[in-house]
């Protein structure tokens, strides 16, 4: 696999006309099974986690948010975690001070968390059970006028696991 840089793991929604996502967004929501065509003719099934990861990217896209998708054992740093937990940076560090997750100090004394260990988290401060919650769009941000959207997409990240 080639070197993927941050810049290639987000994706910024199109300018202008958004209907084609929609619709994308549509077929995608009422479907149960989905072939992948190429230019070629060769045809190949999508597996359902590849399913949903395409369903979550392009509702968020049909929404003008950019998406952003990044290995589930990512490791982050403390401020890239902190945004993921719309916390501050202090906050997050106050968290991991008081063990509430995981994370490993670098030769330099900086902190490291994986993503999962953020994931896992957030989770259990939702009270979220099943899993399926955390991927489901939030609400909010659909209903955020498109100049809001634009900026809450500098921060939204999407995480496929």
């Amino acid at each position: 696999m080639e070197h993927i840089t941050e810049s290639d793991l987000v994706v910024q929604p199109p300018e202008g006309d958004l209907s084609e996502l929609r619709s994308l967004q549509a077929r995608l929501a009422t479907s149960e099974a989905m072939d992948l065509k190429f230019a070629d003719g060769t045809t190949v099934e999508l597996t359902m986690p590849a399913r949903q990861a395409l369903r979550l990217a392009v509702d968020y896209l049909a929404r003008n948010l950019a998406v952003a998708i990044e290995p589930y054992s990512e490791v982050l740093t403390t401020q890239r975690a902190a945004d993921l937990l719309k916390v501050s940076r202090p906050s997050l560090v106050e968290l991991l001070r008081r063990r509430v997750m995981p994370y490993r100090e670098t030769e330099g004394g900086h902190r490291r968390i994986l993503l999962a260990d953020v994931l896992d988290y957030q989770q259990r401060s939702l009270g979220i059970s099943d899993e399926s919650d955390l991927t489901a769009p939030s609400r909010d941000a659909a209903e955020q006028p498109v100049d809001d959207a634009r900026a809450a997409a500098r921060s939204n990240r999407l995480a496929v696991r």
